[in-house]
C-alpha cells in the first residue's frame, strides 16, 4: 500500500544533480522515509532518515500530495529537507495560465514557503508547482529553489512515432 517517489533534477551539460526521494503512505500522506542526495559543484552530499509522522513530508511527496489533495486554502505542514524538519505553509496560488509547447494550459499554482516559528530553523528552500486543471493533475511546471541553485522543470511536449497525442510525464 505504499508509493515510492523520486524527484531528479540533472544538468545536461554538467554531472551535477539534486535527488529528492520517498516512501509515503498515500492513505494519510505520511512520509514513511525520505532521502536526498547531490552533487554540487563537485560536493556530494546525502541523507536518509525514517520519518513516520503524519504531516510531515518531503520535496517528492509534496508534488504528489498536492496532485492528489490540493488545499484551497493555506495548509501548515513539516517538509523534510537534507535530514531536518521546517515548518513550512503550502499557499493556493490560484488560477493561471502556462504557456507550454505553444499550447496555453489552465493550471493551479501552488507554493511552499518557509515560516518562522520561535525556536525553529527556517527552511532555506522554496518550491512552485502548476499542475494542469485535468482529472491527472499533472505537473506543468516546478520551481525547486535551495539556497545555492534555483531549477524550473518544464513539461515538454515528446511525440512518439507518428502519433500526434502529447505523451504527459507526470
Amino acid at each position: 500500500g505504499r508509493l515510492r517517489s523520486e524527484l531528479t533534477i540533472t544538468a545536461p551539460e554538467r554531472s551535477d544533480f539534486f535527488r529528492y526521494g520517498a516512501e509515503w503512505e498515500p492513505s494519510t500522506g505520511t512520509t514513511v522515509s525520505a532521502w536526498s542526495s547531490q552533487l554540487w559543484r563537485g560536493e556530494p552530499k546525502s541523507k536518509q532518515a525514517e520519518i513516520g509522522q503524519t504531516g510531515v513530508i518531503d520535496v517528492a511527496t509534496a508534488v504528489h500530495a498536492l496532485r492528489r489533495a490540493p488545499p484551497s486554502a493555506p495548509r501548515r505542514l513539516e517538509i523534510w529537507s537534507d535530514g531536518k524538519l521546517y515548518p513550512v505553509m503550502v499557499y493556493p496560488r490560484g488560477a493561471e495560465q502556462r504557456r507550454i509547447g505553444g499550447k496555453t494550459i489552465a493550471c493551479r499554482h501552488f507554493a511552499i514557503r518557509s515560516i518562522n516559528v520561535p525556536g525553529r530553523r527556517a527552511w532555506k528552500g522554496e518550491l512552485d508547482l502548476w499542475l494542469a486543471d485535468d482529472s491527472f493533475a499533472t505537473p506543468v511546471e516546478i520551481l525547486v529553489a535551495r539556497s545555492s541553485a534555483r531549477v524550473r522543470l518544464e513539461l515538454v511536449e515528446r511525440r512518439v512515432g507518428p502519433a500526434t497525442e502529447p505523451v504527459n510525464g507526470g
